[in-house]
């Protein structure tokens, strides 16, 4: 066979090279315009969904704010209500929408409002037309938000918020606050949002609150019912709705179908004219390699030169955003650590070093095994199994560690498993939270209301319930105990009245029969016979609830008085346990006279303010209260308020001052002591320190707003290196080579 010259091979090269990339370049044109069109709604929905999100986290803050409001104990009291009406003043300074304070009748009447001076004589309430927020609200006891309707004094379109407030499931009253919707039209004037767009934000019925949209835009005529995207409130019976005219739609993907069509044939032509001429080329190079070398002209490749520039200037960007993430996590206020699979740790940030007390140096030379406390570690391998199984990818826990100086402490711990591209597991993160002061907190709570649960238990006192249609209810330990039934004994309301004996049963049938039927409560003090035939003295009280006009459930307490009832000698017993109890107590105990003269303390008041016995025993209460508190209120005047009307300060939070003059928050617990004549001679107060509370939850505040910065400068730096990843793998497509990074997990399926 005759040898064929070597430019007809390399045009039967060329078209061979050149057609199957115009075909893929073809059906890639058509993937990109689909997609292009796939983006445009994409990015509509989520317009659609994000703005709907922003409204109802709007809504949210307000009904959060009018729910502190509803929550305050001075809603009960209207002696009290200038305080509240201040309080709304405040909401209405922070929030921009006046305070409605308004009763549950028909038409329901407004206490105030902060339009109008507190005392003003105000109208009724309106009830707009559709989805009204106050009736929505006391129908469901819960907070509602409104359809729009149009002010009666301004005649604006507004909007209400109502939130209830509750007392035994049962709406009292309302609390309201009113929203222009011009607020809602100025947050949608701020939406990034293409010039040929419309975005509209409607209410329950259908009527627009805000609108935003081109001049001459008809949404029946110019958009197709796809190209129309609805997102709906959680918090509101309101809508988002964006539309896309069809010429915004079609005419970007008609324009860019035609570009890309020229694009090809463009391309095609200049590829196989390109290719001639390299093929000419090579052909004569090809023939030149039989000449010598030409030493003053050696080959380059301006191409693979420029490849190679990219490359290094992908790998200074990939290390400079690895620098950034190093910074970020040795920044951050939680512990931060990379374990090794075997447990030891390979980096640790400063917070964690801080954490359990080592340097930086010692922590590496830690295992995660050494770092916990040993009954913990069992725990740790079970999740650790998990991980390494591939049953989950991460867990949390709570979990006691151990620090540099073998102290112990709680932590929140949450590990994930980061593993190769081929699988295989690599290395730990863990992120390790202090969490030592809440533990010890929640340890305080339980031993306190254990403490409750042994005083009752100690002073006799049990309590029940039970429903009167049905006579099925539940009783206390206590209260079992007192009967000598058995603690599974079931709760039966005619069976408890079988043990009183004689006139006693008569009494307390007539009591519960009067409470069932007339909503009277009871205090008696009557005999009864237990179930192994002890007699005894017992006081029982029964408190009616009542829901709409019907008593639906009886709760009370019963307390053995035997022992008071049968002699002074008992008395005298009593009188010494429950000064034991007391002086044992964990809680501050005072009592002081009406004129506020301190005349007992328990030795945990003593303790708690610093005081000696001597020293404060005869002296004005107000020595503990300082006369404003850091929070700015007035508290020169509680004490007197607290001797006159006891009632109204049951139960009080308020600052106080220790003898070094350093303060803490108390939770006091008021009770008169009155004589036989009804008269307040001294005021019995329980006490609780609350200042770590109060310190760890604005603590947890300022932890969940660093988590939350963390978390978006985490996810915007693995979006930057997804896309750097990107670039390198096309980069290394074009120099022959196959991609470095797998990002099949990117690609939609």
């Amino acid at each position: 066979m005759k040898p064929r010259p070597l430019s007809v091979f390399l045009a039967r090269l060329i078209w061979l090279s050149v057609l199957p990339p115009v075909a893929v370049a073809a059906w890639l044109a058509v993937v990109n315009i689909l997609n292009q069109q796939e983006q445009i709604r994409r990015q509509a929905a989520d317009l659609a969904h994000n703005f709907a999100t922003a409204i109802d986290h709007h809504l949210n803050a307000r009904i959060r704010a009018l729910n502190i409001l509803a929550m305050s104990p001075l809603v009960d009291d209207p002696d009290r209500w200038p305080e509240l009406y201040a309080e709304a003043r405040g909401y209405h300074e922070s929030f921009g929408g006046h305070v409605i304070l308004a009763d549950t009748g028909n038409p329901m009447r407004m206490l105030f409002n902060t339009r109008s001076p507190l005392g003003t004589v105000l109208p009724p309430l309106p009830r707009p037309a559709g989805h009204a927020a106050a009736p929505a609200a006391l129908a469901s006891g819960r907070p509602a938000v409104g359809d729009t309707f149009v002010g009666p004094v301004a005649e604006d379109t507004l909007i209400a918020i109502a939130v209830p407030r509750l007392r035994a499931g049962t709406t009292t009253h309302l609390l309201l606050t009113i929203l222009e919707t011009k607020q809602f039209q100025a947050r949608l004037d701020q939406e990034a949002l293409p010039g040929s767009w419309a975005i509209t934000m409607r209410d329950g019925r259908g009527d627009v609150i805000a609108r935003r949209a081109p001049p001459g835009f008809d949404g029946r005529r110019d958009v197709d019912d796809e190209e129309r995207f609805v997102a709906r409130s959680t918090v509101s019976p309101w809508s988002v709705a964006v539309e896309i005219p069809r010429a915004a739609v079609h005419m970007p993907l008609l324009s860019s179908a035609i570009a890309l069509a020229l694009a090809i044939l463009a391309a095609t032509a200049a590829s196989v004219f390109g290719s001639y001429q390299a093929g000419r080329r090579l052909g004569s190079q090809v023939a030149a390699l039989v000449a010598p070398a030409s030493s003053d002209k050696p080959p380059r490749i301006a191409e693979i030169a420029a490849v190679r520039q990219k490359l290094a200037d992908a790998a200074a960007q990939l290390q400079r955003s690895e620098a950034l993430f190093a910074t970020t996590i040795e920044q951050a206020t939680v512990g931060i650590a990379v374990i090794a699979l075997g447990g030891r740790c390979l980096v640790a940030n400063r917070a964690l070093s801080a954490l359990f007390g080592f340097s930086r140096e010692a922590m590496r030379t830690k295992t995660w095994q050494q770092l916990t406390h040993p009954d913990e570690v069992a725990v740790d391998e079970q999740h650790i199994a998990r991980l390494m199984a591939g049953e989950t990818s991460s867990y949390t826990r709570e979990k006691r560690f151990v620090a540099c100086d073998d102290t112990v402490f709680w932590a929140h711990l949450g590990v994930t498993l980061i593993r190769k591209p081929t699988g295989e597991p690599d290395y730990f993160i863990a992120v390790v939270e202090n969490i030592q002061a809440r533990k010890e907190i929640e340890a305080a709570l339980l031993e306190s209301s254990q403490l409750l649960t042994d005083m009752a238990a100690m002073a006799h006192v049990g309590g029940w319930t039970f429903e009167p249609a049905t006579g099925k209810g539940t009783w206390t330990p206590e209260a079992l105990r007192i009967h000598d039934l058995p603690e599974d004994a079931p709760f039966s309301a005619a069976a408890g009245l079988e043990y009183y004996i004689g006139e006693h049963r008569r009494a307390i049938e007539a009591a519960i029969r009067t409470a069932v039927e007339k909503a009277v409560p009871y205090d008696l003090e009557l005999e009864m016979q237990t179930r192994t035939g002890r007699r005894k003295w017992v006081r029982t009280i029964g408190h009616p609830v009542v829901v709409d006009g019907k008593v639906v459930r009886m709760h009370g307490a019963i307390q053995d008085i035997t022992d008071r009832k049968l002699a002074g000698m008992a008395l005298v017993k009593s009188e010494q346990y429950y000064r034991e109890v007391v002086e044992g107590a964990s809680s501050a105990i005072m009592r002081w006279s009406g004129d506020g003269t301190i005349t007992f303390f328990n030795a945990y008041t003593q303790h708690l303010f610093g005081w000696d016995r001597a020293s404060l025993l005869g002296q004005h209460i107000g020595v503990l209260i300082p006369e404003h508190a850091t929070t700015g209120d007035d508290l020169s005047g509680l004490v007197a308020d607290i001797a006159a009307h006891p009632e109204r300060h049951r139960y009080v939070i308020n600052e106080n001052v220790r003898r070094d003059g350093s303060r803490i928050w108390m939770a006091w617990t008021n009770r008169a002591i009155r004589d036989l004549q009804g008269n307040v001679v001294e005021i019995l107060a329980l006490g609780n320190d609350i200042t770590e509370h109060k310190l760890l939850l604005e603590e947890l505040k300022s932890r969940n707003e660093e988590l939350e910065r963390f978390n978006r400068a985490a996810v915007g730096r693995e979006l930057r290196m997804v896309e750097l990843k990107r670039t390198i793998n096309e980069l290394s497509r074009q120099l022959g080579q196959p991609p470095p990074f797998d990002l099949s997990f990117t690609e939609e399926p």
